[in-house]
């Protein structure tokens, strides 16, 4: 059989938080007298949101008048305790020496990820501040899903990035823009690879207007 296409789910690359989505659904199953479940029931439970999650935890009690409520319940005691077990997955401090590695060779500019990851941190903290989330809200963000693979091996692809240094950083603005709304408002539980697609679609029309003069090539004056 001939593979044509490979699809990499980014979700959860930085961060294990099974053990703290466990202990958040069987608060809702304890509450409501259902026994807990296993690490292994939650596994199979989670990939497709929140509200799916629910339903496969609640069966019974996720009915269309209940479902929003239950589900509003749900993130309200996840938010307040998802990094009590959360940790690193093994390996993502040779990944992060990856990174500064590449940075250090020249061979990806330091604008892309910083300026992606930055601009996830501002907005997801200014988010977290308006909601009255922890303070921890923004590094949650940060160090979970794809952010940190996206930002320093997948967005700074020389093909398709951005070939001038004003341009990568306008590009890497969108990144964490489209991140962010997707993350805060959308209803996909990761933007990194979503973010990145959009962008390199967009990287032709950045290098088409942001270009750099060159030398004597300025503008005339008379």
């Amino acid at each position: 059989m001939k593979y044509q296409t490979i699809l990499f789910d980014m979700d959860g690359t930085i961060l294990d938080t099974l053990e703290d989505l466990q202990s958040s659904v069987n608060h809702m199953r304890e509450k409501y007298g259902y026994p807990p479940c296993s690490l292994d029931e939650v596994r199979r439970f989670v990939g497709n949101g929140a509200r799916v999650l629910m339903r496969r935890a609640l069966p019974e009690l996720m009915t269309p008048e209940r479902e929003d409520a239950l589900l509003e319940e749900y993130k309200a005691w996840y938010m307040a305790h998802n990094c009590v077990r959360t940790h690193p997955y093994a390996g993502i401090p040779a990944l992060l020496l990856g990174g500064i590695y590449l940075l250090w060779r020249g061979h990806i500019d330091w604008r892309i990820p910083a300026g992606y990851i930055g601009t996830v941190v501002v907005i997801t903290a200014i988010y977290g501040w308006l909601r009255e989330y922890p303070t921890w809200f923004a590094i949650y963000h940060l160090l979970s899903g794809g952010l940190i693979i996206g930002a320093f091996f997948m967005a700074t692809d020389w093909v398709t990035s951005p070939i001038t240094k004003k341009g990568r950083l306008i590009y890497a603005l969108g990144l964490g823009i489209l991140t962010a709304l997707i993350r805060l408002r959308g209803g996909y539980v990761e933007g990194v690879c979503y973010s990145i697609l959009i962008m390199n679609m967009v990287t032709p029309l950045i290098d088409r207007y942001i270009t750099n003069v060159p030398f004597g090539g300025g503008a005339r004056h008379e």
